[in-house]
């Protein structure tokens, strides 16, 4: 329906059924967030945007969340995501993040990193789970965050000095 509307110029039908499929479409054939900002009018792109966020923020399913992720990516809304990002604190989300935060929020991510690693060490055991750690101190440094990275070897040689598969792992950041 979405082509036909396209091939008869019917813009109102073009925004209506490209709307639908970005909303409830989670394979899609097309780039739906292009042609809906390519059929709608400047002054109306953010209004339009905003009831979109508005209609599917309750929904809160991931892949929900993955689109208005994609939103504020495409928008450059880089402190609407930040908050979004502190609302599910995952290393894993981080660092998905990190490419579009970090120009503006590197000392924030190095906080939240330093968190949730600290939280990971004491949670998980295993030299496979310590390489995953080193992974995200040596992020923590490319952000700036020497200090803190120092810090947490620190304590993790104080607190762990018994886990010799995290001491080697230690040696590497």
């Amino acid at each position: 329906m979405l082509k036909v509307a396209q091939a008869e110029r019917d813009i109102d039908k073009v925004i209506k059924y490209s709307r639908f499929l970005f909303i409830d479409n989670f394979h899609p054939e097309q780039d739906y967030y292009q042609i809906l900002k390519d059929n709608i009018e400047d002054k109306d792109w953010h209004p339009f945007l905003e009831e979109i966020i508005k209609e599917i923020t309750p929904k809160n399913r991931w892949t929900y969340t993955e689109l208005i992720r994609k939103i504020y990516i495409n928008e450059k809304w880089w402190d609407r995501l930040f908050k979004m990002l502190k609302q599910n604190l995952l290393l894993e989300n981080i660092q998905q993040n990190e490419q579009y935060l970090a120009k503006d929020f590197s000392s924030e991510l190095v906080k939240l990193y330093s968190e949730r690693i600290t939280n990971y060490v004491e949670k998980y055991v295993g030299r496979n789970h310590y390489q995953t750690a080193c992974r995200y101190l040596r992020r923590m440094k490319k952000l700036g965050g020497n200090e803190q990275v120092n810090d947490l070897l620190e304590l993790f040689r104080k607190q762990y000095p018994q886990r010799r598969a995290l001491m080697d792992e230690l040696k590497q950041v």
